[in-house]
């Protein structure tokens, strides 16, 4: 099982300050390798130096786990397909070049405060949904078609977070994947985001545990550490441990008033970590 810290910090968002938000970027990599991570997650990659950030964490014996794929254009809508494929395109060079495992794919456009950007013309869900298909189905193709060995993540948002996103919930996000039958497209589970838009996570997590790719821990509300908030983060993790997870663990815990460490502990106070310089 690899641990993930996600240590992307987007300034004047609080609810976006992740893990060492008090950190410069580069520090943030050799502090989570001590912690005993495995690796760390970003958002975009295309506003950073991620092939320094790849080697930095290279150097300090982890590995950058996921970014996103592409961030401007709709998979919902057949107008936006050819710019997200030239995005992806980028981003196979890049995943290649650096390592990175992962890229994400998004339903929509996310645009400022989490409001998705309005489609080209108007779309009823049900031709959101059809176009969507389309589109995943496309870049399946893409990353297959280049060798590049790399996992799509996708993963549903939640209402409160992402305003007009497509993707909610687990059985949805579930059915579009064995729809799309593409071995190396996974599931995030995102407790944070599960509970806010359905809850019954633990009978969430038994139904499509098959097609995850990732399991991400956050508590509600706050995205807070474990003993945080509603969630009982030991009974998810007790369930993991039932249903043989083996996979990736995202921290996405937002320390809030806490410092790093503080949230740190709280996080190991549920998930083992190996020892310090083990």
């Amino acid at each position: 099982m690899e641990y993930i810290a996600m240590v992307e910090s987007i300034e004047g968002v609080p609810q976006y300050q992740f893990l060492w938000k008090e950190l410069p970027l580069e520090e943030r990599i050799p502090a989570a390798a001590k912690a005993g991570f495995s690796g760390v997650d970003y958002w975009d990659w295309i506003d950073k130096d991620i092939d320094r950030l790849a080697q930095i964490a290279k150097d300090n014996g982890i590995f950058v786990n996921s970014v996103f794929g592409s961030r401007r254009g709709s998979l919902c809508d057949t107008a936006d397909h050819e710019k997200i494929l030239e995005q992806f395109k980028e981003s196979l060079d890049m995943a290649e070049r650096t390592g990175v495992k992962a890229l994400f794919l998004q339903t929509d456009e996310v645009g400022h405060g989490g409001i998705v950007v309005p489609h080209s013309r108007p779309l009823t869900d049900k031709e959101r949904w059809e176009q969507l298909d389309e589109g995943v189905k496309k870049v399946t193709e893409l990353v297959a078609s280049s060798g590049v060995d790399v996992d799509l993540l996708i993963e549903p948002l939640s209402q409160d977070d992402v305003q007009g996103y497509l993707l909610r919930s687990a059985s949805d996000t579930y059915e579009l994947v064995k729809r799309i039958d593409y071995p190396r497209l996974k599931f995030v589970f995102d407790l944070y985001h599960q509970q806010i838009n359905e809850g019954n996570i633990i009978n969430n997590l038994r139904r499509t545990i098959d097609k995850a790719g990732a399991i991400h821990i956050a508590n509600v509300p706050g995205r807070g550490m474990p003993g945080s908030g509603e969630i009982d983060i030991h009974a998810i993790w007790r369930e993991m441990q039932a249903l043989g997870w083996d996979g990736p663990v995202g921290f996405e815990c937002v320390p809030g008033n806490h410092t790093t460490e503080e949230t740190l502990a709280g996080i190991k106070t549920v998930f083992p970590f190996p020892p310090p310089g083990s």
